[in-house]
């Protein structure tokens, strides 16, 4: 199971896992209609957007999950040290436990790299223990207020040149 570099070619395939794991780690957590929206059409034409632009680095692992970083996007972050974002990791639920999102998260933030943050739903206590595990602390909160509900999300971060990953 390794991951690799995403190809244009990767696009729906990435779009697939990244909509199945929404609604495998999300529900409960989420208001049904806010799952609702996220379609495999929608996220194949941003994911095809972003690598093919190359303005985000995303790995895969074929069937089983992605990553995605980049740029950090919130410039209080960027004053903090903070200079790059994982902006998603997603692994089917078939594949927990297997390492996938470890070698998913190493593949597209190297060890010695600058500081990066990732952000995780309030409530996902599987992504809030992997995060937690790979030495990042909470430095951090977001509200957004749905059509559901208020949604409550912690800022995960990590200093520049930070050491071994679990």
């Amino acid at each position: 199971m390794d991951a690799r570099p995403a190809c244009q070619g990767d696009a729906t395939e990435i779009s697939e896992i990244h909509v199945a794991s929404w609604k495998e780690a999300y529900s409960g957590l989420l208001a049904p209609e806010d799952l609702a929206r996220i379609s495999v059409e929608r996220r194949a034409a941003f994911w095809s957007a972003e690598i093919k632009e190359a303005r985000t680095r995303v790995a895969l692992i074929e069937g089983v999950g992605f990553a995605a970083a980049g740029r950090q996007r919130d410039t209080a972050m960027i004053k903090q040290g903070f200079a790059e974002e994982l902006y998603a990791l997603y692994v089917r639920s078939a594949a927990y436990g297997l390492g996938a999102g470890l070698r998913l998260f190493a593949s597209v933030l190297p060890e010695a790299g600058p500081g990066f943050t990732a952000t995780v739903l309030d409530g996902n206590a599987r992504a809030i223990r992997f995060y937690e595990r790979q030495g990042g602390t909470v430095i951090g909160t977001l509200e957004e207020q749905r059509p559901g509900g208020i949604i409550r999300e912690r800022i995960y971060g990590w200093p520049a040149g930070r050491g071994g990953l679990a």
